[in-house]
């Protein structure tokens, strides 16, 4: 298949000599590859998707923020799932609250990506982002603990409801402490709902004690 470009400049007399026509496309196709990459050109990637292209191409994709690019490079075998590239793509696209771009890549990451994905969409108060990959964090890893801290302290009362059965009981009294200091008292009554165990309810009684305390330090 050869290049639009090719077809449209080159002369018809060119065009006839086969190996001229054929050594300017494959001289040009690498190069226009690279350049869909970088700029997220969908369209020029399905039409040569049996070309390659380089990996500096692809970081530069990474720099530009193509999360659809790097999708299609890892469904079209362009790129390993759970390589370096697609991580960082997780955690980029996490920290900027790019809900639909973490719901692609998730799939093509590895655990530890995605925890890390995790902590920095709670840092970044990306809390859509944050809902999105709890499904996928696994059960009381140590970026839950944080993002609890955080969500309470902001206010964030139905991210802490999601996010406390995951977390031990230090990082829920942590948390309810913070958010009583803070002043966010909604979240200091503790996440509504039944409890499932005797666990659950010794760890929010626990855990109302020490808002009470706060709250009192906090007068």
């Amino acid at each position: 298949m050869s290049l639009t470009c090719v077809e449209v400049s080159l002369h018809s007399s060119v065009k006839g000599l086969e190996h001229v026509y054929t050594a300017v496309n494959a001289y040009l196709i690498p190069l226009t590859l690279d350049g869909a990459v970088r700029n997220g050109c969908l369209g020029v990637l399905e039409r040569f998707k049996t070309k390659s292209c380089t990996t500096d191409a692809m970081d530069a994709a990474l720099d530009n923020y193509h999360y659809s690019t790097i999708q299609w490079l890892v469904i079209n075998n362009k790129l390993v799932p759970k390589s370096l590239i697609v991580n960082e793509a997780l955690k980029c696209a996490a920290e900027q609250g790019k809900s639909e771009a973490v719901e692609h890549l998730l799939a093509h990451c590895s655990d530890e990506a995605v925890e890390r994905a995790f902590k920095y969409a709670a840092r970044k108060e990306k809390w859509q982002v944050v809902e999105i990959l709890y499904r996928k964090c696994t059960h009381g890893c140590a970026a839950l603990g944080d993002a609890l801290k955080i969500a309470a302290s902001k206010g964030e009362r139905d991210v802490v409801e999601l996010l406390w059965r995951g977390c031990d009981e230090k990082d829920v009294a942590r948390s309810l402490k913070s958010a009583a200091v803070e002043g966010k008292w909604n979240v200091g009554e503790g996440p509504g709902g039944s409890t499932e165990s005797g666990r659950d309810t010794t760890s929010m009684g626990r855990s109302k004690a020490l808002v009470s305390e706060a709250a009192e330090e906090r007068v």
